[in-house]
């Protein structure tokens, strides 16, 4: 099934930093599917992954996810 979420920025932020889908999946402790899904918006982030992603890409979860949970 599939969640529809607001869109967040991970894939520009991760593509503005030139990291791939990949990488910010290994440093993040997930795999590339889940974390492509996440971009995707569809899932919606639980709260250990949007920490982890938002410090794999050195800024903060509002400034990722805004104020969405």
């Amino acid at each position: 099934m599939t969640v529809s979420v607001p869109p967040n920025r991970v894939r520009v932020i991760r593509q503005a930093l030139g990291i791939s889908q990949a990488e910010l999946a290994r440093r993040v402790g997930v795999n590339a599917s889940l974390l492509s899904r996440a971009e995707r918006g569809e899932i919606r982030p639980w709260p250990r992954l949007r920490r982890a992603t938002a410090d794999a890409l050195g800024v903060s979860e509002t400034v990722l996810f805004g104020d969405e949970r």
